[in-house]
């Protein structure tokens, strides 16, 4: 099912997107809304849960997961919904975020969570369902193994698109928001970790490394803001 492939259909940053263009992830789960609607409604808990418990698709139900909690007004400064127009109930939602919380931990322990699609969502899920300082021990275990360190650049590098034009439509330049990661995250450290190593770096990490530096530096100048 869907619950169980959306993944395949996410990339790290939408890269093939235009600017004004929907993000992978809202066409996936407005797919799912709609297979969730038509099940009777004490069969959409025990369906995500199974799939918490079972699925590989961790950004999909992820993403899922707090789109039912928002129903509820959690994790958002939205108003809930009606209660006839949610679908699920708080307790069912309550339910599930114990799970994700937990599959999002051991996702960051196998490093997973590096490798997944919309890694930086995750992290930020994450912090949110166990708080900001589980996920900066987590990076901070990271920021002592080389392989790790490498493997996060990209994940805390963001796309920042800027409209320039009608050739090319769309700029992409990297973004790094330390702002937004600081609570979880030591950027500078992570930063220094990298310069250290990019020396030693085979040509993927260099450039993993190179896109990261160049979207710290465009942060702090302040170009995309």
């Amino acid at each position: 099912s869907l619950l169980h492939v959306g993944d395949l259909f996410l990339n790290r940053q939408d890269e093939g997107l235009g600017l004004f263009s929907i993000p992978q992830v809202w066409l996936v789960d407005h797919a799912i809304d709609a297979f969730l609607d038509r099940l009777p409604a004490d069969e959409r808990a025990p369906l995500l849960e199974g799939a918490l418990q079972t699925s590989s698709s961790l950004a999909t139900l992820s993403f899922v997961v707090f789109s039912m909690a928002r129903e509820h007004g959690r994790h958002t400064d939205d108003s809930a919904k009606l209660e006839d127009q949610r679908r699920l109930t708080e307790a069912e939602v309550i339910r599930l975020e114990e799970l994700l919380a937990k599959r999002l931990a051991l996702a960051a322990a196998d490093h997973s969570l590096l490798k997944a699609p919309l890694g930086l969502s995750l992290m930020f899920y994450w912090a949110t369902l166990a708080g900001d300082d589980a996920v900066k021990a987590w990076t901070d275990d990271l920021l002592a193994d080389n392989k790790a360190t490498v493997l996060l650049a990209p994940v805390v590098t963001a796309t920042h698109k800027v409209q320039a034009g009608d050739d090319p439509p769309v700029i992409k330049t990297p973004s790094v928001n330390r702002r937004s990661l600081s609570q979880m995250l030591d950027v500078d450290r992570l930063a220094d970790r990298l310069r250290a190593l990019e020396p030693e770096a085979d040509d993927e990490a260099r450039a993993s490394i190179a896109r990261f530096m160049d979207g710290l530096e465009s942060t702090d100048r302040g170009d995309d803001v």
